[in-house]
């Protein structure tokens, strides 16, 4: 099961691997490196759900300055998915409690 050990300003440990960069977890413990933005957007949303999640997170950052565009937030809705926006370190501890819980979440972290 993957964990997402720490946050802080500019790096995330997943499962003891240090990123220096923002990141997707999957719930399966493939981690993938994005490209830094403040935004989500519907498209966004539907490069995530296509690998069949029931939950995405995202991390909105450590002062919530990612913006998640209602496009997104409506996608999200129409697929009947949970879709949590919280600060990083929020996001984080949600992220592992419902892996624990078995559910198939995907988790956007920005660090920044």
């Amino acid at each position: 099961m993957v964990f997402i050990d720490d946050v802080s300003f500019g790096e995330v440990i997943v499962d003891g691997k240090t990123y220096y960069s923002d990141v997707i977890v999957y719930w399966n413990g493939a981690v993938e490196m994005m490209p830094k933005k403040h935004t989500f957007g519907k498209e966004d949303f539907d490069a995530l759900a296509y690998h069949g999640p029931d939950t995405i997170i995202i991390g909105c950052a450590e002062r919530g300055d990612v913006a998640v565009e209602d496009g997104a937030k409506m996608a999200a809705e129409k697929a009947h998915m949970d879709l949590f926006i919280e600060r990083t370190p929020q996001a984080t501890r949600l992220f592992n409690s419902l892996v624990s819980a078995k559910r198939k979440v995907i988790a956007v972290i920005h660090t920044t």
